[in-house]
């Protein structure tokens, strides 16, 4: 079958079906050669005897269009070989755009990227009213701009304020937002989906765009196409089509073979491969079992935040949840919360209790509970007398050596970590947390509800303070060292925001909570007392009531209004000692040398001691779940002397 056929049916309406049965209808050269013989047929099936409209669909479930080939894009590495692709796509939606008869894209599962261009192309876009169906533009997440038609397209259908409100957010919508953002037409149940992409009227011609302001917060470091689509977008709007298309690819051929482009193209790269993962050179291949471990009904124990976000998560994919707490105040709180924010069928396959007893027969069990070890180790003890022999068990824990928490409980080889991130329903990368005893059966159970909920786990060996931790808190305690040594904590937080990371070190640990943070500290210091000397500013802090930025308000290195945000340096910080002047605080390259220096080489010791398997492995966790700047090269290469001292590659 080929990868995209034309038809015409008996009413005289003309498809064009999209069906790659080896990826999600990806628009590398064969699909995107295919589609174009499907549209010239169409054109000459209607200058024969004309279609009523001509409908664009998918024939696989799982997408419309995951849009270009990104292995393709990377391997690019000229700019007149980037505008070659360019030029190629636009030209054949271009076909579609100027096909004679109404055009309409019905979309029922993703239309991403490329593939939304192809939309765009179309006159009509109606979308199937499907949980899992995404639309939009991502490709600035990628450094990169729409290449094939997208800024010229959408800047005319929705103005340049709306196009650009769209394209620097990067995110893919779900059908109500894109309608609401008037990207589509419609948004109908799924069983109407073809009907309707016959039936519906198709205007001949749109009203013109409200024009809306353009007044758009500066890129950050790293951001080139960000700015290029800023730059460029506002003036797309009133060129002729074929100047603006050109303008267009032009901007994307400059930005393609970028190390920003292909750095980025990485990271996207790496989270595909860690939703794949495998427990390969975890064990041998002989003992992976070979059958799916059952995962009807998970127990998780704690009804905070965390708690909360993984049984909501869970339920959402149809497993059965029973959500304990001992405190019936928390368990009534968690009730509410999960009715304020849980659809109804999801709502559905969760219960509460303040009995752990009502956990018996859970295939796994999760405990969220406080980060401390005493805490789990009795709850991971009673669980295992409670629970079947066959359960298996699960910490949250960012920190704890699972050993430790394991330490008490018969047939520790069913004990592992399971640490996500929060928001759990946001942050797609979790640590599967291997113990030495860990079996096969149990790891597999913990890849399985990973891959059920759509995460992209990275796999690591049982350590104290695991993987993104233990490296995280090494460097928030070089971070703290340079504070004491007289470095204002603005400067320090200002310099590596510069650097790229999403926020400074200081404010990252007002956000974790200075007592939280104080205690991790510790903690690390015990196991690792030759390398970490804890920095006391926490505890400090604590001790003048600063805890942090607790519930959107509080201080800690800041003080935070009600808005939540970082107002001023608070009064206890201002009131720490003051250190002899030991660094220069303005010197932002200095300080961006020290922190990742500490950064790379804790990054290394992780590498050398096999916690993890790889170095891509390590460059996802920290990228995903501690925001190292993806736009930057490996952290592992950061204490090379053949980089610039302000690692700015």
């Amino acid at each position: 079958m080929p990868l995209c056929r034309y038809w015409r049916d008996e009413t005289n309406v003309g498809w064009v079906e999209l069906n790659d049965p080896s990826s999600p209808n990806v628009l590398g050269g064969p699909m995107l050669s295919a589609l174009e013989r499907a549209v010239d047929a169409a054109r000459a099936d209607h200058e024969a005897r004309p279609l009523a409209r001509l409908v664009v669909v998918s024939g696989r479930p799982d997408a419309f269009s995951a849009g270009a080939d990104l292995k393709a894009l990377d391997d690019v590495a000229t700019t007149d070989e980037a505008k070659t692709i360019s030029r190629r796509g636009q030209e054949i939606f271009q076909k579609l755009a100027d096909f004679p008869a109404a055009t309409v894209a019905a979309i029922a599962a993703t239309a991403a990227g490329g593939g939304f261009e192809l939309a765009l192309a179309c006159r009509l876009r109606i979308a199937a009213d499907l949980q899992g169906v995404r639309l939009g533009l991502p490709e600035t997440s990628l450094g990169l701009i729409p290449g094939w038609g997208g800024c010229v397209r959408l800047s005319r259908l929705v103005g340049a304020s709306g196009a650009l409100a769209h394209i620097l957010k990067a995110r893919l919508l779900p059908p109500a937002e894109a309608l609401a953002a008037r990207l589509i037409d419609a948004v109908v149940p799924p069983d109407r989906l073809n009907q309707e992409a016959v039936s519906r009227a198709v205007p001949a011609a749109r009203p013109a765009p409200t024009p809306g302001p353009l007044a758009f917060s500066p890129p950050s470091p790293g951001q080139e196409a960000r700015a290029v689509a800023q730059d460029l977008i506002p003036r797309l709007e009133t060129l002729p089509l074929a100047q603006a298309l050109e303008w267009e690819g032009e901007a994307f051929a400059r930005l393609l073979p970028t190390p920003e482009c292909q750095r980025r193209l990485r990271a996207f790269f790496l989270r595909t491969a860690a939703k794949k993962r495998s427990l390969a050179g975890w064990f041998p291949a002989a003992s992976l079992p070979r059958h799916q471990p059952r995962l009807e009904r998970v127990g998780v124990v704690g009804a905070g935040v965390m708690g909360c976000g993984i049984a909501q998560c869970l339920a959402g994919r149809g497993v059965a949840v029973c959500l304990h707490d001992a405190d019936p105040d928390r368990a009534l709180g968690a009730d509410r919360f999960l009715g304020a924010h849980a659809r109804g069928d999801t709502l559905a396959q969760i219960s509460t209790t303040t009995e752990l007893s009502e956990l018996r027969g859970c295939d796994l069990i999760i405990e969220a509970i406080t980060e401390n070890l005493a805490a789990k180790r009795a709850l991971f003890a009673e669980l295992a007398r409670l629970a079947g022999p066959e359960t298996i068990l699960a910490s949250n824990s960012s920190a704890l050596p699972i050993e430790r928490i394991a330490e008490d409980i018969d047939r520790p080889e069913r004990a592992l970590g399971l640490h996500f991130f929060n928001p759990v329903e946001r942050m797609d990368l979790v640590e599967l947390v291997l113990a030495e005893q860990t079996s096969p059966d149990a790891a597999q159970a913990g890849l399985a509800v990973l891959r059920l909920l759509g995460k992209a786990p990275v796999i690591c060996r049982s350590s104290p303070g695991l993987l993104v931790t233990r490296i995280l808190f090494f460097y928030l305690n070089a971070a703290l060292g340079l504070v004491e040594a007289g470095a204002a904590p603005a400067s320090v937080d200002e310099a590596m925001r510069g650097f790229g990371w999403p926020m400074g070190p200081l404010r990252l640990l007002d956000e974790v909570g200075l007592d939280v943070a104080a205690a991790i500290l510790d903690e690390l210091a015990g196991f690792f007392p030759e390398r970490l000397k804890p920095s006391d500013l926490c505890h400090q802090l604590v001790a003048r009531g600063a805890l942090g930025r607790k519930q959107g308000r509080g201080s800690g290195f800041y003080r935070y209004g009600a808005d939540g945000k970082a107002q001023a340096a608070s009064p206890a910080a201002a009131a720490l000692p003051k250190a002899e002047r030991r660094f220069q605080p303005c010197d932002p390259d200095a300080i961006v040398e020290t922190l990742m220096s500490v950064m790379a080489a804790e990054a290394g010791t992780c590498l050398a001691e096999g916690v993890v398997q790889s170095g891509d492995d390590l460059d996802f966790a920290l990228m995903s779940g501690a925001g190292y700047p993806a736009f930057r090269p490996s952290v592992l290469t950061l204490c090379s002397p053949s980089l610039p001292r302000s690692l700015r590659p």
